[in-house]
């Protein structure tokens, strides 16, 4: 089970009672480490059990590789993009997604 959240309350309610914890693309590197120590709060006595992090990322096709990045680093297991413009630029951050998909598997 995922809980999306936003606020300190709720993220540490999804680190304590959920697998996974779902977060919208408002977060910036900066205010996911906040979020992602709120999830923390609420997970000291479940151990090293399975968590799954997931996040929104706005950006479009040229930002991709970019941005995913520090995502990463924090500890997001599952980026979702959300393309910015018209529907006409998918194709082109569904290409982009998947040549950092590609450059992170051969690693």
């Amino acid at each position: 089970m995922l809980i999306g959240g936003t606020g300190p309350k709720t993220l540490a309610l999804a680190g304590e009672i959920a697998d996974g914890v779902i977060l919208d693309s408002q977060f910036t590197v900066a205010t996911l480490r906040d979020a992602v120590g709120h999830v923390a709060s609420g997970r000291p006595d479940r151990g090293e059990t399975s968590f799954s992090t997931v996040l929104f990322l706005e950006c479009s096709a040229d930002q991709v590789a970019a941005a995913a990045g520090p995502y990463l680093d924090l500890g997001v297991d599952t980026l979702v993009f959300q393309p910015v413009g018209p529907s006409t630029v998918v194709p082109e951050l569904i290409t982009a997604v998947g040549d950092v998909a590609q450059r992170l598997l051969s690693r």
